[in-house]
């Protein structure tokens, strides 16, 4: 944003949507909100799968999640959906494995009942993005 000069703009990281985060959220009072999130998405049962180079010098945290690989894009999805009840207008891009892009359509359009939901795809061609337009 200071590279582009662009002002009107802020960032805030956090856990999920921690109290922080919420706080300063509400404080901003921002027309638009535009989540990206990157969280852990392959499924624990792939640890066995992965090349070694990734094993050895990635985070396990980084990657893997509970059950499916989507357990922490489901608590994001379930607060943003919350917090999100009374606007129109936002945005939230979630990067995901390709295999999990029908589920996770669904799902968002489950907590997100009004929102657009398209899949998008990486460099590869490969269902890797799913975007929220609430």
């Amino acid at each position: 944003a200071k590279r582009l000069s662009v002002t009107n703009i802020h960032f805030i990281k956090g856990s999920l949507l921690a109290a922080s985060v919420r706080r300063l959220l509400t404080l901003y009072q921002l027309k638009h909100l535009c989540v990206v999130a990157n969280l852990p998405y392959l499924p624990e049962r792939d640890k066995a799968k992965m090349q070694a180079q990734v094993i050895n010098y990635e985070p396990m945290g980084a990657l893997f999640a509970k059950e499916d690989g989507l357990r922490l894009i489901r608590e994001l999805l379930q607060e943003l959906s919350v917090f999100f009840a009374d606007r129109r207008g936002d945005a939230i891009l979630l990067e995901h494995d390709p295999r999990q892009a029908k589920t996770l359509a669904k799902e968002a359009q489950n907590f997100f009942p009004l929102a657009t939901i398209t899949t998008e795809l990486d460099q590869n061609n490969a269902k890797r993005f799913t975007k929220i337009l609430t």
